[in-house]
């Protein structure tokens, strides 16, 4: 090999590394978002929805989507500001990954004889990297057959779980949230007795919670709920930490941290999620009474 095509293979190179730099830089997002309230929600649940669009909005302007922009429609037109219809898109569907919230705002407004909360968020993102491979993860009701039915719907203390299959090696976590109570974790569950992420081999469907003792179920707390569950997974050979609310630890004996404050999930989310390799899918699912 010649010397100039050393130097230009080596420039080549440089470029292809700077670019992937630049394309997963952290920036600063923001975004306004105008939700209609249903008339089955409760404030709390009204204004963690509306701020959980704004944040996917934020990151939709920023990023794009990996669908089509026909999937987005508006639903509200409010003093000048289009509510747009983010509610189809998930975690999975944008372009972009919330690192961290520097401000929040939701507003409960009367328009038009009509409830809205107006969500106002900024915070810290980066792209999504798309060149990684990506897990398949969905939440599953149990049939009176004991067989398996994909579901984002469920009853109280109705059974599920979640299906999962990776194509690479690595540690999975799972936690459920509101969005203003604390973070619960889902897996390992508290039964487990472990204060580590599960590992999971590639290729091999699970079900997380097939054998739980006792079996997995969601209680909505009020007579409706909404939760995020997030399930967060890296390809590293060694395990990450998970989050430990301290104050907790200390004055309940809570060795297997399972459940942890907002502020202190947040941190640590925001922590994991800084590193590129980390892997994030949010699942939204209801539960009714």
């Amino acid at each position: 090999m010649t010397q100039s095509r050393r130097i230009i293979l080596s420039l080549v190179f440089i470029f292809i590394a700077a670019s992937l730099l630049s394309a997963l830089s952290v920036v600063k997002v923001k975004a306004e978002y105008v939700y209609v309230v249903p008339s089955d929600e409760t404030d709390r649940q009204a204004s963690a929805k509306a701020l959980e669009c704004a944040r996917l909005k934020a990151l939709a302007d920023e990023f794009g989507t990996f669908v089509s922009h026909s999937t987005s429609t508006v639903a509200a037109n409010v003093d000048g500001v289009s509510a747009v219809s983010i509610a189809g898109l998930g975690s999975s569907d944008i372009a972009g990954v919330w690192l961290e919230t520097i401000y929040e705002n939701a507003a409960p407004e009367i328009v038009d004889g009509r409830l809205v909360i107006r969500a106002t968020v900024r915070g810290k993102a980066r792209a999504r990297d798309v060149s990684a491979p990506e897990f398949e993860v969905q939440t599953m009701r149990y049939m009176h057959d004991g067989s398996l039915s994909p579901s984002d719907e469920f009853k109280h203390r109705e059974r599920f779980d979640i299906s999962f299959i990776s194509p690479v090696d690595g540690y999975v976590a799972i936690y459920a949230s509101d969005g203003i109570n604390n973070a619960f974790r889902l897996l390992p569950d508290a039964s487990a007795n472990v204060a580590e992420p599960v590992r999971v081999s590639r290729g091999v469907e699970y079900h997380f919670f097939e054998n739980s003792n006792p079996v997995m179920t969601l209680d909505p707390g009020e007579n409706s709920a909404m939760l995020r569950i997030s399930v967060i997974f890296t390809p590293k050979k060694k395990a990450f930490t998970l989050p430990v609310d301290e104050s907790r630890l200390s004055k309940q004996g809570d060795v297997n941290a399972w459940l942890v404050s907002q502020e202190r999930y947040r941190s640590w989310l925001s922590k994991m999620l800084n590193d590129s390799a980390t892997q994030r899918r949010d699942l939204f699912v209801s539960i009714t009474r």
